[in-house]
């Protein structure tokens, strides 16, 4: 019951954003209007860009920061410390979305070449820069 009450919730919080983005859309086509754009072209929307949690390349020198300072590290530990230099809250879904970014990016630095990964014998895999 609770769940459902908070998606209730969620929805009516949805749908009156949408009611103010698109009385936002009106506004700004009768302003259009004023200035004589009545081209009646259709628009293309362009979709937000989520923004996520790093700016343009903060990610990768994150990563390099920490590999240079702590030395080999695995996708875990390069998480956890990405985390605590971020402030981000463990329990928040940046946890989940920051581990698979960082193996991606990592997996994308290994193909250019900047960095290596290999195992240690209790089958642990650990990412290098590349020297």
């Amino acid at each position: 019951m609770d769940k459902r009450a908070r998606l209730l919730g969620e929805l009516e919080v949805t749908r009156e954003k949408l009611d103010v983005l698109e009385r936002q859309v009106a506004h700004v086509e009768a302003t259009l209007g004023i200035f004589g754009h009545r081209d009646g072209k259709p628009v293309k929307a362009i979709r937000p860009y989520p923004g996520g949690y790093f700016k343009r390349g903060e990610l990768v020198r994150l990563i390099f920061d920490l590999l240079r300072e702590r030395g080999p590290l695995s996708v875990v530990d390069l998480r956890d410390a990405i985390l605590e230099r971020k402030a981000l809250d463990p329990a928040s879904p940046a946890y989940i979305e920051v581990r698979r970014k960082v193996l991606k990016m990592l997996e994308r630095q290994e193909l250019r070449g900047t960095v290596r990964r290999y195992w240690t014998e209790d089958g642990v895999v650990l990412w290098k820069p590349k020297r």
